[in-house]
């Protein structure tokens, strides 16, 4: 096991004396923050290196340092090093087989050196089986979207210490994939097919769905939004159906909020949406991800008053609250996260090297 690693998986394991199974041997989801993993009453159970990471059934893991895409074993030792300058999304497929995540590619725009997005699918071995580039269907999505009100601004600037001061333009930037579930309107609209792509586009201001292998746009989600400001994460389709994101731009009094929008995709219409008001949110101007829960609470990543896991009714009422460990700062004020997920990793322990570790009597699984 990379020592490293290892001492941050086990050291926590030691400390924090949490479980993963409750007596009865059920499955108790764990609250995924960014790289770390906690219990349901907030221990922290263990915490991998990186920006964001993934966990896949078999032990095995992704995480991003930097813009440096790593995939690891079961043991925690480094399995392949991807070749790409990667950012936001690394994802392991439901059936474990795939891995999905963005990367960039620098091409000329307008004559300024612009980064152009790529939505990546490679197998467990790194190994590149699909891949599709905003520049290679440029004229594809000038045709799909409304960009001509927007082109005199195109590219925008976006500041990223992973690209070099001249390569910082951008023609949008994707932030966001996950597989479409199984779900009511599947037999409707077939481009709401189980197993098909939903992407975020951020700076575009859309939501769109590929098939499976990205050979294809299947449906864009732009005029149902119908959104001047764009700012964009975390989009998902529901078992009901229904589309939900992270909206980080709203305009509402001549100021800039922050909602959770949900539509309800067959009638075209909005059917929930939550204003992050004060005093117990305000404007998130960057990141964001939601997560409707098996109660039908809704789990926010956020960064209100700096990085907070937030469980919160569908009245808007705070329910649960875990401000992230990690803080910075003059003010110590909690460090911003990126996603925060509520998960059954129960697989992911039983044959990662850290499960194993702390495998008790009769099966169970227990820190110590």
């Amino acid at each position: 096991m990379n020592s490293k690693i290892s001492f941050f998986i086990l050291s926590f394991l030691l400390l924090s004396g949490c479980r993963f199974f409750d007596s009865q041997n059920e499955i108790v989801q764990t609250l995924q923050v960014d790289c770390k993993l906690y219990d349901q009453e907030s221990n922290i159970i263990a915490q991998f290196p990186g920006f964001t990471c993934a966990f896949a059934p078999n032990g095995e893991w992704l995480s991003l340092v930097e813009s440096e895409l790593t995939l690891y074993n079961k043991d925690n030792s480094p399995k392949y090093k991807f070749p790409f300058k990667a950012h936001h999304e690394l994802k392991f497929s439901s059936d474990g087989k795939k891995i999905y995540f963005l990367t960039s590619d620098i091409k000329m725009f307008k004559g300024k050196k612009t980064r152009f997005d790529i939505i990546n699918i490679s197998d467990r071995n790194g190994r590149i089986l699909s891949r599709w580039s905003t520049h290679d269907h440029l004229d594809e999505l000038y045709q799909l979207f409304d960009l001509k009100k927007y082109d005199h601004w195109m590219p925008s600037k976006m500041q990223s210490a992973h690209f070099a001061a001249d390569e910082q333009h951008e023609f949008s930037h994707l932030n966001a994939i996950y597989e479409i579930p199984q779900n009511l309107l599947e037999d409707t609209f077939p481009f709401m097919k189980h197993g098909n792509l939903i992407v975020t586009f951020n700076g575009l201001g859309s939501v769109v769905i590929f098939d499976p292998e990205l050979k294809r746009i299947e449906h864009v989600f732009e005029k149902m939004i119908k959104t001047e400001l764009y700012g964009f994460h975390d989009a998902q389709i529901l078992p009901n159906g229904h589309l939900i994101f992270f909206k980080n731009f709203n305009e509402k009094a001549g100021e800039l909020v922050t909602s959770i929008e949900e539509f309800d995709i067959k009638k075209e219409i909005s059917v929930w949406s939550f204003v992050f008001n004060k005093p117990d949110f305000k404007h998130n101007d960057i990141n964001g991800s939601v997560q409707v829960l098996e109660n039908d609470n809704i789990l926010l990543g956020e960064n209100s008053f700096g990085g907070r896991a937030v469980e919160i009714s569908r009245s808007g009422e705070i329910q649960w609250l875990k401000i992230n460990d990690t803080r910075y700062g003059a003010d110590k004020l909690p460090a911003m996260i990126y996603r925060a997920k509520k998960l059954n990793l129960d697989e992911f322990f039983k044959n990662n090297i850290l499960g194993a570790w702390a495998r008790g009597p009769n099966g169970k699984v227990y820190a110590k």
